[in-house]
């Protein structure tokens, strides 16, 4: 005798009706100014990207910088540097500052690089969102001809 079929199970339940976003009545946040309140005080805003204190560990060439490229050859500098600081606590424990700074410098122009491949993102992503809406809107228009 067979159990009654039963209804597929979903993984995640149903995205609820006020999670749709509206693009016809979509309007953009307003510009930041020059400062904002946290906790009801007024601070300076940020730089976007803050500035790097210590010493570039990238290549810049022509003033460009290929972030894919430096990030990982960072990635592998900074796994040998990990591994050499394993290795100096394990020969000479007293000797272990040198090599803490180093990997830090090398997390320090990790994340550097990274805030300047975040605008990069933030960027493209924009730009496809607002491309599959103008796709959307145009295929409306053609399947509206059609009918």
């Amino acid at each position: 005798m067979r159990d009654p079929p039963q209804e597929p199970r979903l993984l995640f339940p149903p995205v609820p009706p006020y999670a749709s976003v509206d693009y016809a009545e979509y309007t953009p946040p307003p510009l930041p100014s020059d400062t904002f309140v946290l906790f009801g005080e007024t601070h300076p805003k940020l730089p976007v990207i803050p500035p790097l204190h210590v010493s570039s560990e990238y290549d810049r060439t022509d003033g460009k910088i290929d972030l894919k490229r430096e990030l990982t050859k960072l990635h592998t500098r900074l796994t040998l540097a990990i591994h050499d600081l394993l290795q100096t606590l394990v020969d000479d424990p007293q000797s272990y500052a040198r090599r803490v700074e180093q990997c830090g410098s090398l997390f320090r122009n990790m994340q550097y690089l990274l805030s300047l491949l975040r605008e990069k993102q933030a960027t493209d992503a924009t730009l496809v969102d607002l491309l599959r809406h103008e796709i959307e809107k145009k295929r409306a228009c053609l399947s509206a001809l059609d009918a």
